[in-house]
């Protein structure tokens, strides 16, 4: 019982120091993303991501830095990741700026009519599906004319 114990109390300790851990390298991830040390910020991200491989702000934060280094498949892996676990407006938005940064503006569209339909008071969706919609020439659409 007593050995049962220490394990339990040993394994508890560990878990926390874990945490510590992966709550430090995400903290370097998000100093190097502000000074715009991409590279470095996705070094860090990925020493967050070995420790914990569904860390939904590390993937998050990892595409942002992906994207801003243009390395937008890798960026749009790691969102796809993000919205299994968490799939909210946000997300979609964001994957559906990338896609259109890449020039596929009919997928970005999905997700950013995704976006509007899981949230329809997320104006920066409206605002990014215009956009895109201007990209494709379809005018009639961003200005809400064929649109609730």
């Amino acid at each position: 019982m007593k050995s049962f114990l220490f394990l339990l109390v040993l394994l508890t300790f560990q878990i926390q120091g874990f945490s510590q851990i992966d709550s430090t390298i995400a903290s370097q991830g998000l100093t190097l993303l502000k000074i715009k040390d991409y590279k470095g910020a996705i070094t860090e991200f990925d020493k967050s991501l070995n420790l914990n491989p569904n860390d939904i702000n590390a993937l998050k934060n990892r595409a942002f830095a992906y994207s801003k280094l243009k390395q937008f498949e890798k960026a749009l892996l790691d969102l796809d990741k993000v919205i299994l676990f968490y799939p909210n407006p946000i997300i979609f938005s964001d994957r559906g700026i990338i896609k259109s940064q890449m020039g596929n503006y009919k997928a970005a569209l999905l997700d950013f009519d995704k976006a509007i339909e899981l949230d329809s008071k997320y104006a920066n969706a409206y605002i990014d599906r215009g956009i895109t919609k201007t990209k494709l020439k379809d005018n009639i659409y961003w200005i809400g004319v064929n649109n609730p």
